[in-house]
């Protein structure tokens, strides 16, 4: 078929046989015309000739012209390829965190804090589907315009993904490999230091340090009597 993926290289490939019946040979010379230009054709052993067509963005239409006899007009279909032209990841960050959420444009690797809520906006051109392959999972996206198409995700485990585009044309088009690195939200972390009142031995003192990867809200210090009824207390 007269068809390339656009902006891709084309070699035509033309074989002549002989007439037997008119006595005519197969030509020496075989042309390319395009429009208002002439190209001759690279000759191969007696019936066969090659051209390039190089870097092909458009239709192009074509005759041959061999011994002043012109063909019928042929055309070369370039066909849209599938792609991206850009994209952003929308970051809603979990409460426990406090951090401010944010908007990363054209940016697919990231650390986020676990429980993160990932929004995928990608922009396409020539794309009718745009799937995401995550670890062993695969999603299709939800088309959101004419050349925009979204995915959410909430960021549990560290992930690598892939986002590739398709179109009716069945030529494999641009696709984008990332990962998302997810930072564990860890247990608070208390040291604690018990001292002895070296005047009065039943005194005792509680020195100690107190350590969140996101800050903590409150501290309280919790005992209980061991030779009373009296129940657990805080302070």
């Amino acid at each position: 078929e007269l068809q390339v993926p656009e902006n891709k290289d084309f070699q035509l490939e033309l074989s002549l046989a002989l007439n037997t019946t008119a006595k005519v040979g197969v030509p020496d010379k075989v042309y390319i015309l395009r429009g208002d230009q002439r190209f001759l054709l690279n000759k191969e052993g007696k019936t066969n000739f090659f051209y390039t067509f190089n870097n092909v963005q458009n239709n192009i239409p074509f005759r041959f012209e061999a011994n002043s006899i012109i063909s019928k007009e042929f055309t070369l279909e370039a066909l849209p390829v599938p792609g991206f032209t850009d994209f952003s990841v929308y970051i809603d960050y979990p409460a426990y965190t406090a951090l401010k959420d944010e908007l990363v444009s054209n940016s697919g690797d990231m650390t986020v804090p676990y429980g993160s809520r990932l929004q995928w906006r990608v922009n396409t051109k020539n794309a009718s589907s745009v799937s995401l392959q995550m670890d062993s999972e695969k999603k299709n996206l939800e088309q959101s315009g004419e050349k925009s198409f979204e995915y959410t995700h909430l960021a549990l485990q560290n992930s690598s993904y892939t986002f590739k585009s398709d179109n009716e044309t069945g030529i494999v088009g641009d696709s984008m490999r990332y990962s998302v690195s997810v930072i564990e939200d860890l247990y608070p972390e208390i040291i604690v230091e018990e001292r002895v009142d070296s005047l009065f031995k039943r005194n005792l003192f509680f020195t100690g340090e107190v350590s969140d990867d996101y800050g903590f809200k409150a501290l309280t210090f919790n005992y209980s009597f061991t030779k009373t009824t009296d129940s657990l207390k805080t302070t």
